[in-house]
């Protein structure tokens, strides 16, 4: 798409429904105040100062392809904030941003599929990128307006090679479109911002800065002040309401997306030379090959050390259960493509539930090496994500989910028939008190063809291990 020239100035005083919208997506950030951002589309600036105050100890880098844009936004100085005069289409970052951010911007970019490649390699890992733009069915009126204006006979002369200004997706575009980029954590939301401008003046100050700026630089100067008054007529016409505000629909996308971590790593099985070859195939070929085990944990120490933490029970829970499976490879083994292969670390997938609409939603968090670091990570990641699911789960996961209403003996599992499904699955029931004990009943379900029975036990005995450190007499002495 072509690069447009704009006002700056006139943006600033034009844009107030963008800048609303704007600080409504900055409070969805949850930020450290270290991060390095970049803000795509920046325009006049004003948001992007909101972003260099978020992150005192950080920087941010504005960028936008109008000269006049830059030139507004460089009036504002800040020791951590730099503006750059930029194609979105050009960017060549690598792993240089904890955020990438673009509010009212995006919808000015014809090429999504190399744009989402550029964020992607532009991100450091765990980066995220937080976008709002044009979706389909925004400014309805004003397209219409436009399309019309363009097949008059008139004007059809000066757009006969014209490219449409803008990209507005649906959803379902959206969804494709992101999916083989490599993002995790994906989530897509539509969201109606239809809005009334409050008199005929705001509304035009809105069509000149900047919707109106790609087709009237195609009209001849003898006629632009025509065709600009006959688009402002007809809009005017259109959209007036009885209360004398002018009515027009703004409906968003708004993208959330992370970059994970560098994908683990895998190892093909060679079953020639595999001592568990025979094993794996007679279990291979049964009929249901997941089985359920179930036993109880005594978690009066864990439980007692992380609540003088403050940490959460789920956050910290599923750290204790996934550092213990890793560290026994049989949990690791999975299915690529039908064939047997071993990872060198799998990450986590749990269930959280919305206390309102008391429906869950799938968290994906990577692994880290201590405990404090995943609790805070878990956290953002909870907090950051909207959808209940941002797609399906990698391999290279656990799955965890809860059921804290009841202890139980037993527990059971949906059955998707996919006999290669090996992604073991840990539940946890309602803690309780008895003989002076806190127990935790807690179920593995695994595939047979690479968890026996003695790794399970295994790991039941190597996880009591890792909860019994927790004793108030040993926590200076423990890393954990």
């Amino acid at each position: 798409m072509t690069a447009y020239e704009f006002d700056g100035e006139k943006y600033r005083l034009a844009s107030k429904h963008q800048k609303e919208w704007g600080n409504d997506l900055i409070s969805e950030l949850s930020l450290k105040g270290d991060e390095t951002v970049l803000d795509l589309g920046c325009g006049d600036g004003i948001l992007t100062e909101r972003l260099a105050l978020s992150v005192p100890h950080g920087k941010v880098l504005g960028i936008d392809a109008s000269v006049r844009m830059i030139r507004t936004a460089g009036t504002i100085r800040r020791g951590n904030l730099n503006f750059a005069c930029m194609d979105i289409h050009e960017m060549h970052f690598e792993n240089e941003f904890d955020l990438i951010f673009s509010n009212a911007a995006l919808h000015w970019v014809g090429d999504h599929a190399r744009l989402l490649k550029n964020a992607f390699n532009a991100l450091k890992p765990h980066g995220r990128i937080l976008w709002d733009f044009g979706g389909a069915g925004n400014c309805a009126n004003f397209l219409d307006v436009m399309q019309k204006k363009l097949s008059d006979e008139k004007y059809a002369r000066y757009f006969q090679d014209f490219e449409w200004p803008w990209f507005m997706p649906s959803k379902s575009q959206y969804s494709e479109l992101i999916s083989g980029v490599g993002f995790s954590d994906v989530s897509i939301r539509e969201i109606k911002k239809d809005r009334c401008f409050s008199n005929a003046s705001e509304m035009i100050r809105w069509i000149d800065q900047p919707c109106i700026v790609p087709f009237i630089s195609r009209v001849p100067q003898t006629s632009k002040e025509a065709f600009r008054r006959e688009v402002i007529e007809e809009m005017l016409k259109r959209t007036r309401q009885p209360d004398g505000t002018y009515f027009e629909t703004f409906r968003r996308l708004r993208i959330y997306a992370q970059k994970p971590a560098p994908h683990a790593q895998m190892q093909k099985i060679d079953l020639a030379n595999w001592d568990r070859a025979q094993h794996y195939q007679v279990f291979r070929n049964a009929v249901q090959p997941q089985y359920c085990v179930t036993f109880e944990l005594d978690i009066t120490h864990f439980l007692k050390f992380i609540r003088k933490q403050g940490y959460s029970f789920t956050f910290s829970f599923v750290y204790a259960v996934s550092k213990c499976a890793n560290a026994i490879k049989e949990f690791r083994y999975r299915f690529v493509k039908g064939e047997p292969v071993l990872f060198d670390r799998i990450h986590t997938a749990f269930t959280y539930l919305n206390q309102d609409t008391e429906l869950f939603k799938v968290v994906n968090v990577e692994m880290t090496e201590a405990l404090v670091e995943y609790v805070v990570l878990a956290a953002e990641r909870e907090q950051a994500q909207k959808d209940y699911f941002t797609g399906p789960l990698g391999n290279d996961v656990f799955q965890f989910s809860a059921f804290p209403w009841a202890a139980y003996t037993h527990i059971s599992h949906t059955d998707s028939g996919n006999k290669d499904n090996a992604t073991p699955l840990f539940d946890w029931g309602k803690y309780y008190e008895k003989d002076g004990k806190i127990l935790l009943p807690f179920s593995v379900q695994v595939h047979h063809s690479f968890v026996d029975g003695i790794h399970v036990g295994r790991l039941a005995q190597d996880l009591q291990e890792y909860l019994d450190q927790f004793q108030e007499s040993e926590l200076n002495e423990c890393t954990f």
